[in-house]
């Protein structure tokens, strides 16, 4: 009986955390989202410069990327 309170106390901590990860991606992906609107909307200005768009845009998607690696090895860990 003890074992099995502790299976379940375990269950739910790993489903918190997961929980927590899956909110936390959302929230870093918003902000990546606001970025991108700001690359967009710079992209429309008269101050327009091709080349510190095209800057702005690939260290969006680095930063994505690096992201999504991070949540993925921490989701690995938690699993």
């Amino acid at each position: 009986m003890l074992e099995l309170l502790h299976l379940n106390r375990e269950s739910r901590i790993q489903l918190r955390r997961k929980r927590t990860i899956l909110y936390k991606a959302m929230q870093l992906n918003e902000i990546v989202d606001q970025k991108l609107k700001v690359i967009v909307e710079y992209m429309q200005s008269e101050d327009f410069d091709r080349n510190i768009a095209r800057e702005m845009v690939n260290s969006l998607r680095e930063a994505k990327n690096l992201l999504t690696d991070a949540l993925n090895m921490l989701h690995k860990k938690i699993s």
